[in-house]
């Protein structure tokens, strides 16, 4: 379940969801029922993808917050599609009747 699930559904009915729904759950005991893994090599393999978790973790907040120009850079290959009004922080892109997304000052 994506959501902490205490503010509008029951201790109950929350656990039950995480009992039965769980797809990694789901996952760990078919692979267990039919014999792909062991739960010796699941446990191994969730304690390896924690420790990488807890290490990137670390790592980006190390980084630091991007600045606001940073933002938005390198989301899209070939500029925002149209329907992404003002994709940049200055809001000095439009969009032009060709298609083209040019710097406001060019149209002007």
């Amino acid at each position: 379940m994506s959501d902490p699930g205490t503010t509008y559904r029951s201790r109950d009915e929350v656990s039950d969801a995480r009992a039965t729904r769980d797809p990694i759950d789901k996952l760990k005991n078919f692979m267990m029922q039919n014999n792909l893994s062991s739960e010796e090599e699941i446990k191994a393999l969730e304690k390896e993808v924690r420790k990488d978790v807890n290490e990137q973790t670390a790592l980006a907040e190390k980084d630091g917050e991007l600045g606001l120009q940073e933002l938005f850079q390198d989301i899209y290959s070939t500029g925002p599609p149209p329907f992404v009004r003002y994709a940049n922080v200055d809001e000095s892109m439009v969009l032009t009747e060709s298609g083209e997304y040019k710097q406001l000052q060019e149209i002007q």
